[in-house]
């Protein structure tokens, strides 16, 4: 079970009873394609003026519409901040693990792109072989 990038482990005391131990990992990107994923119910920021929420991203004050498969693809940059994101898990995470058209991706970053275009400092960019990652312009490359 996933609790905001901890994994929770249960071990047995001596007693028999299951003692609750929180370690952080690397969150592994949740497979289930939920309609109403609970992720999508409050804000999550990706800078000081962009964030995004169920079907929209805010940038600036000005709200744009967006789909579910592209909500999870920036929820995977906010996850991995700072890291490389494969175009596969990218597809796995966005559209469903057994969607095979990688093409979805290549359109979802193109219009994310030209969302945050010249509004934000935020940048997706792609690392030839590996995948994309968001940098913030002002801070530099993570990778």
């Amino acid at each position: 079970m996933l609790i905001s990038g901890h994994q929770m482990q249960g071990n047995k005391d001596d007693q028999g009873q299951v003692e609750k131990n929180y370690h952080t990992s690397v969150p592994a990107l949740c497979s289930a394609q939920c309609v109403s994923c609970p992720k999508q119910f409050y804000a999550i920021y990706l800078d000081t003026i962009v964030f995004i929420r169920r079907y929209v991203l805010s940038v600036a004050e000005t709200t744009y519409r967006i789909s579910n498969p592209m909500f999870r693809v920036l929820y995977a940059f906010h996850e991995h901040e700072g890291k490389v994101v494969s175009r596969k898990s990218l597809l796995a995470y966005g559209w469903g693990i057994t969607n095979k058209v990688n093409n979805n991706v290549t359109i979802a970053i193109s219009e994310l792109r030209s969302l945050l275009k010249n509004i934000t400092d935020l940048e997706i960019i792609t690392i030839h072989g590996k995948g994309y990652q968001m940098v913030n312009k002002k801070k530099g490359f993570f990778e």
